[in-house]
């Protein structure tokens, strides 16, 4: 039998890569509560970001958080709207954005995603903002889908409606516009991966300030003057961190040549399928690779089960028919033909019944590659 291709495998640092980070915790004995390592990763955080913001970005404008979902509740919670105000969101999403919406105090309301993007866009966005009451708008950088960032910098400067972008798989490529607060994920499948951890990011400091005092609790100084929780990055995860910083130029390099390597054998084998519409082939890359296919996806993937090939039904069903959502509003498009109940987003069922992830990762060999492009077009045809 032949070995497994798996779908995804973590690429983080190794022990040695960060012993002497874990050597420097001993040192200091400081081991959370916006310690040393964390302060410098921030440092190295934005170092980085600044070559994709559309402002002067300092430390000031970002502080790191437990995890990409802490770093969206804190955002949301930043913008102190009246609780129980409406959200729109695409349904098109991993669960964790109306999640964030929830703990938070407020009501998700879910929409459709653009038809070659399978994002949120402002457009879509401006056509429900003027059928119904919205508070503010998370756009997702859907399956590492970086949003376009000056688009949405020009809907809160039309509409002042608050815009939190969820770009949790999008590090590296995601540009950081003026108006919006921005959000991060380091979980290990992501491509800057450090295990757990988040980040908030915003060229409005006091909302960043206003961010990380509620990561702590609320406290500042001794009392609490703002309600928050315990949401803070440990140095021990600042020192994974850190490590990963120094790996982060090869890592993006690799992944790019990966992406492009995968295109190419796609485009060679003339499969049947559609891919995600980015803004940007130069560097793209991700933490994962979907192809849109032209049936339902869950017979290739028996297939390819079959042929012991890992994959993903990503984002499938849409957000909005879980149980948990289902009471929630939806928004579909005014052009859209909807039901009475106004609960169908066709876009969003259509791309969530096709969407097939496969194996897209560092330790692929040209061996898999061709294994799975042979064993997806005998799967699709």
């Amino acid at each position: 039998m032949s070995s497994k291709i798996k779908l995804l495998i973590p690429d983080l640092p190794s022990s040695d890569d960060i012993l002497p980070w874990l050597k420097q915790i001993d040192q200091n004995q400081w081991y959370s509560n916006f310690g040393p390592l964390v302060k410098q990763f921030e440092q190295g955080l934005a170092r980085e970001l600044q070559r994709v913001a559309k402002f002067e970005l300092t430390g000031d404008h970002l502080t790191t958080c437990s995890s990409g979902t802490s770093a969206l509740v804190l955002a949301i919670k930043s913008l102190q709207l009246p609780a129980g105000s409406n959200i729109l969101l695409p349904s098109f999403t991993f669960p964790a954005t109306a999640l964030a919406i929830l703990e938070a105090g407020h009501q998700p309301v879910f929409t459709e995603i653009d038809e070659e993007s399978w994002l949120l866009t402002p457009q879509i966005a401006l056509d429900v903002v003027k059928r119904q009451r919205i508070d503010a708008v998370i756009p997702v950088a859907a399956l590492g889908n970086p949003v376009d960032s000056e688009l949405w910098d020009n809907f809160f400067n039309k509409t002042e409606i608050p815009v939190v972008v969820d770009a949790a798989a999008a590090f590296g490529h995601q540009t950081v516009g003026k108006q919006g607060i921005y959000t991060f994920s380091f979980h290990a499948t992501k491509s800057f991966a450090i295990g757990e951890g988040g980040l908030i990011v915003s060229a409005k400091s006091d909302v960043v300030e206003k961010s990380r005092r509620m990561s702590n609790f609320g406290f500042d100084s001794s009392e609490i003057i703002i309600a928050g929780t315990n949401a803070k990055l440990s140095e021990y995860h600042a020192a994974v961190g850190l490590a990963q910083l120094q790996r982060w130029k090869s890592l993006k390099i690799k992944k790019h040549q990966l992406w492009k390597q995968i295109l190419n054998a796609i485009q060679e084998y003339q499969l049947p399928i559609k891919l995600q519409k980015i803004l940007c082939h130069d560097d793209h890359f991700t933490s994962t690779f979907c192809l849109k296919l032209e049936k339902d996806a869950q017979a290739v993937v028996n297939d390819l089960h079959q042929n012991q090939i890992e994959t993903r039904r990503w984002y499938s069903p849409g957000v909005h028919k879980m149980p948990v959502f289902s009471s929630f509003k939806t928004a579909p498009r005014f052009e859209n033909k909807c039901s009475i109940a106004g609960k169908e987003l066709n876009i969003t069922d259509e791309l969530t019944n096709r969407l097939l992830g496969i194996p897209f990762h560092q330790e692929l060999s040209v061996q898999d590659i061709t294994t799975l492009m042979n064993a997806l077009k005998i799967a699709l045809n």
